[in-house]
């Protein structure tokens, strides 16, 4: 299944709505990165339910594709060494979009 197929962003969104739903005053929710759909799921659901939650990305320090793209805006292909799910490649088009604050679309 590819990072963003449309059932895996589905799936990945219900922890972040189920989650502001429960607690709809967070400040802030922290979400790793690996290839980007649960970021872009939890994204999706805080704008969904029309809430101002900050959403911030964590990476590994062993796996730091996605903090790479974002520093300089181009894709970034690299080694990776844990075990973390993904392999490490972004699609830049829908991080892009979540980047710019656009709902990402498949």
């Amino acid at each position: 299944m590819p990072p963003f197929d449309p059932e895996l962003l589905r799936g990945v969104s219900t922890y972040g709505y189920e989650l502001l739903s429960a607690h709809p005053d967070l400040d802030t929710i922290y979400v790793a990165i690996g290839c980007g759909s649960g970021i872009c799921g939890t994204i999706t659901a805080r704008n969904a339910l029309g809430l101002k939650t900050k959403i911030v990305g964590v990476v590994s320090q062993s796996a730091q594709t996605a903090k790479l793209f974002v520093e300089a805006m181009h894709l970034y292909f690299t080694a990776i060494h844990n075990l973390a799910e993904g392999d490490g490649n972004i699609d830049t088009a829908w991080f892009s979009q979540v980047l710019s604050g656009q709902t990402p679309t498949p």
